[in-house]
């Protein structure tokens, strides 16, 4: 049985223990072109990034993940983006 900080929601669930992985956001910025950056946080972890839907009626993919729009990827601690189509996307990305 894990110990340490453990959470249940109101129904009794568990929902949170010590083998649960959390994420933590290390930065987000507004990107209009191609480009990469050296994040060496993500050496802390396992490195994620994605771009929230601007609406409810988006069609560009949560992931960004080799969309129409572009793509973002992850190798070491380097982030690396490619936009397309002359649009403005915010990259979220962080390490769990």
């Amino acid at each position: 049985m894990a110990q340490g900080i453990q959470l249940w929601d109101a129904s009794g669930t568990l929902k949170f223990d010590i083998t649960t992985r959390i994420g933590k956001v290390l930065g987000s910025s507004v990107v209009t072109s191609s480009g990469s950056s050296s994040v060496p946080k993500f050496a802390d972890g396992t490195g994620f990034v994605f771009a929230p839907a601007t609406s409810a009626t988006d069609a560009f993919p949560n992931n960004f993940d080799h969309g129409t729009e572009g793509y973002a990827s992850i190798s070491g601690t380097t982030l690396t983006w490619t936009i397309t189509g002359g649009v403005e996307r915010t990259l979220v990305w962080g390490v769990f």
